[in-house]
This record gives structure tokens, C-alpha cells and sequence, in this order.
């Protein structure tokens, strides 16, 4: 069980219900074969455990193994329980915007489960956001991280010793002229520049130092505009 707090709001969405992930870097990360090595057993791991509810046909029609290898993870929910296929290719993350929508289908557990997994591995590399951090959307006393990531967080923790660290994005902030400033929902977008975004699970956020030092690195990749 998950000793991190409770939600104390649900979030209305669930048909539109999305995970986003892509690579920070202005092209393709590659990865090497032995960080793929030591991610692989926990991938692994968490598709034995679901197999029952996971297929690796991608339209869910089928029942298959689930697509693990070291190339990609492919798979979704079976029959009524599919929505849209998570592929997540190994090898290299994609810089280009990529997202998988689970509805909130019971095949969401395990793909949050290895997004966690993922971004403990690949920490500085991967971003990591998902409709279950939109807590900045309303008053303050309704701010939440969604019950489900909790959830999955608390699985993580308890079988594999991997601590996870979730915001909401309201917690998260950039840094202008040296100061935080609070990032509102419509700047959040995959590719911006000079954004300290909600990386979920990476401690670049708030006032810290790896925060600033993102920043930078950001402004100088993509230019010093604010």
C-alpha cells in the first residue's frame, strides 16, 4: 500500500484519460544495451503480473503475448477493456510529442507502472506527464495527484524499492531572471523552451538547483526568449 497521501479530488476525465512521454533532447535519445540490460527484468515483471488483462495485438482484438523485447513494449487491454495501444520504443525515445490514452481501462495500472519504472531509469532523458497531475485546474483545497498514479506508485515501491515522487502540476514552476515563477497549465506544452516543466517523479521542480540548472540548459539549447 502506497504511504504517499491520498487524492482528495478525482479528476472528471476518463475516456480522454492520457499519458505523455518523450525524450528531452532536441533529437532521438539512443539508448545503450546494458541501460536496457537493467531496465528490461523490471518491464518484464510488470507484464507477467498483468498478463491476464494485457495482449500484444495493439487494436486489442487478439489475444497474444505482450510485444517486451529490447526494440519496444507494445501492448493493450483485450476486447472492451482496449482503448489505445502503448508503444514506448527502447532503443530511443522519440523527441516528437507521444502520448497513450487508457481511458482509465484496467491495462492503465501496468502502463503507468512501467512509465515509473521508465523514468527512474532514464531520469534526465524522459518526460514523463499525464492527465492524472492536472491538479492546477482547480481551487487549491482540490489539488490532487489522481488515485490511479498513486496506486501504481505504491505497487513500484512495494515490489521493485523504487521511490516515486509525484506533482501535481501546480507544484511545478520555471525560473525567470534567477526567481520561480508558477507554471500555469497552457505553458505546458512537450516541446517548449526555457519551461522547468512538471517532470513527474524528477526532482527538477520548484526552487532547487537541478531545476535552474534545467532551465539553463534549456535556454541555451533553444534560445533566451521568455
Amino acid at each position: 500500500e502506497s504511504d504517499l497521501p491520498a487524492p482528495i479530488f478525482r479528476i472528471s476525465t476518463t475516456m480522454g484519460y492520457t499519458h505523455y512521454f518523450h525524450t528531452y533532447d532536441k533529437k532521438r535519445f539512443r539508448t545503450t544495451k546494458e541501460s536496457r540490460d537493467r531496465v528490461l527484468p523490471f518491464l518484464r515483471d510488470i507484464a507477467s503480473r498483468y498478463e491476464d488483462i494485457l495482449t500484444g495485438d495493439g487494436s486489442g482484438e487478439t489475444r497474444i503475448p505482450v510485444v517486451l523485447n529490447d526494440k519496444e513494449i507494445h501492448l493493450n487491454g483485450i476486447g472492451d477493456d482496449s482503448h489505445e495501444d502503448f508503444w514506448f520504443t527502447l532503443r530511443s525515445f522519440p523527441h516528437d510529442f507521444t502520448f497513450c490514452k487508457t481511458a482509465r481501462k484496467p491495462y492503465d495500472a501496468p502502463v503507468s507502472e512501467m512509465l515509473i519504472v521508465l523514468k527512474h531509469f532514464f531520469a534526465e532523458k524522459l518526460f514523463v506527464d499525464s492527465d492524472g497531475f492536472a491538479g492546477s485546474d482547480y481551487p487549491p483545497e482540490n489539488r490532487y495527484v489522481d488515485d490511479e498514479w498513486i496506486e501504481a506508485a505504491g505497487q513500484v515501491k512495494a515490489r521493485y524499492g523504487i521511490t516515486t515522487k509525484l506533482f501535481t502540476w501546480n507544484q511545478a514552476v520555471r525560473i525567470v531572471n534567477g526567481k520561480p515563477e508558477p507554471l500555469r497549465r497552457n505553458l505546458i506544452r512537450p516541446n517548449a523552451a526555457n519551461h522547468c516543466v512538471p517532470t513527474a517523479w524528477n526532482e527538477t521542480v520548484t526552487t532547487d538547483r537541478a531545476c535552474c540548472l534545467e532551465y539553463k540548459r534549456k535556454r541555451d539549447n533553444y534560445g533566451k526568449n521568455l
